[in-house]
């Protein structure tokens, strides 16, 4: 019986000490056991990109609507409207990288047509 209590003993000694070596505590550890610095960074990229892409896909719109109410539609503006809509659906489905490129496109497209 001797020989049971000491193994175990040992065990609960190793056990005390590995949960007190150092190690990240779970407050500095996000849900999945990933840093919170890292999560952050991604947070504030995410943001960048919502926000870019807020901004271009808003002054886009407006462009293919003043040039649809000053005249006659022609194909550089239809398809800067189809790589707009393409970028929304993009982005919606979470690519946000994509749907920037796609709106880059479509401004490119509509420069072209000046």
């Amino acid at each position: 019986m001797r020989p049971v209590i000491i193994s175990w003993a040992c065990g609960l000694s190793a056990l005390l000490f590995l949960s007190c070596a150092h190690d990240k505590s779970l407050a500095e550890q996000g849900a999945l056991g990933l840093d919170t610095q890292a999560i952050l960074v991604d947070s504030l990229a995410g943001t960048t990109y919502d926000d870019l892409f807020t901004e271009m896909h808003s002054n886009l719109i407006k462009e293919i609507g003043k040039r649809e109410q000053g005249g006659a539609l022609d194909i550089k503006l239809l398809e800067a409207r189809s790589l707009v809509s393409a970028s929304e659906e993009l982005y919606l489905n979470g690519m946000l990288e994509a749907a920037l490129r796609l709106l880059d496109e479509a401004s490119r497209t509509l420069r072209q047509n000046r």
